[in-house]
């Protein structure tokens, strides 16, 4: 938990939505968040995924990555496991370019991923609308 919130804490400005799932039909809780980065933006994924380890350092291990199309969008899905922070689980992570952002959507499980549950995520993030501001 400790470093959930340190994980906060350094992405806050850039966070948009950060919630969890206290659903108990589900094994375990899930949290979500979503994330726009304009640094980034428009950034090639395939590049991304080439970096994204160094980027993210040695706290979490990438177990599975792959660019895919999910709904309209070119999507990086990064499937993780933590290695050193204080919290266990598998998290997904899916990655693409919009609206001249990057954006992250994160699902935190306490869970194994299972075929069933990726989906679900995958479903969650091609029904993901971006709506631009003034």
């Amino acid at each position: 938990a400790q470093d959930v919130q340190a994980m906060f804490q350094n992405f806050k400005d850039d966070i948009l939505l950060w919630g969890y799932d206290t659903n108990s039909t589900i094994a375990g809780q899930t949290g979500l968040f979503v994330i726009k980065n304009e640094q980034f933006g428009g950034m090639s994924l395939m590049l991304i995924s080439a970096f994204i380890q160094p980027m993210i350092g040695t706290q979490v291990e990438i177990i599975d990555q792959e660019i895919l199309a999910i709904g309209d969008r070119s999507v990086l899905r990064l499937l993780t496991t933590p290695r050193e922070l204080e919290m266990e689980g598998t998290q997904a992570f899916y990655l693409f370019n919009e609206g001249g952002k990057l954006w992250v959507i994160g699902f935190l499980t306490n869970t194994d991923l299972s075929q069933e549950r990726l989906e679900g995520f995958d479903d969650a993030v091609a029904s993901f609308k971006i709506f631009e501001g003034e």
